[in-house]
């Protein structure tokens, strides 16, 4: 690997957490253990949904971050080559994201019926495939290459303002995404 900008080593490290728990959910219903439905009673279940909850609230938070911060900087360097195919695969990705994080609570709530254990399974299926991907094209398109695409203050001052807004929560989803919390 490349040596990494100083923000692209924070995209790349929230890009191997959600590699991971999305490998994890797709192990989980496509394994050998996919045969019982995630049951928030197993305690391996709920943990995995928890963290699923939490982790695709971590992406669409990402995602917007990127779509309002990293994508115009990326573009105003002059580099809008890849931005557009890849925020086009956020609009593919956000409400898979959004639906699945929803199927996910809503089993943590309600525990598990047939019904809804096949639509969560489906969605886990679709949004790994495409979670995956995407994850390789934006670090082959834009993170291993924002060194040469904005400059190191530049970098640096977007490092720290997604920091900054990560930690105080101010990063919110993309205005396109039906995005329902649940308590």
């Amino acid at each position: 690997m490349a040596f990494l900008s100083e923000l692209g080593e924070l995209i790349h490290e929230e890009h191997f957490r959600m590699l991971v728990m999305i490998c994890e959910v797709e192990n989980r219903v496509k394994g050998a253990d996919a045969a019982p439905p995630v049951d928030p009673a197993d305690a391996d279940d709920r943990a995995l949904l928890i963290k699923l909850v939490d982790g695709l609230d971590g992406l669409l938070v990402h995602n917007a971050f990127e779509e309002a911060v990293l994508f115009p900087a990326v573009a105003e360097a002059g580099d809008e080559a890849y931005i557009g195919l890849i925020a086009e695969e956020h609009f593919v990705i956000e409400p898979l994201a959004s639906r699945l994080r929803d199927l996910a609570a809503e089993t943590l709530e309600r525990g598990p019926s047939f019904a809804r254990w096949t639509a969560f399974r489906d969605a886990a299926i679709e949004m790994a495939a495409n979670l995956i991907l995407h994850l390789e094209s934006e670090e082959v398109t834009i993170v291993q290459k924002l060194r040469v695409l904005i400059d190191p203050q530049l970098d640096h001052e977007l490092a720290q303002r997604y920091r900054r807004e990560r930690s105080r929560g101010t990063l919110r989803p993309s205005p396109q995404v039906q995005y329902h919390a649940h308590g």
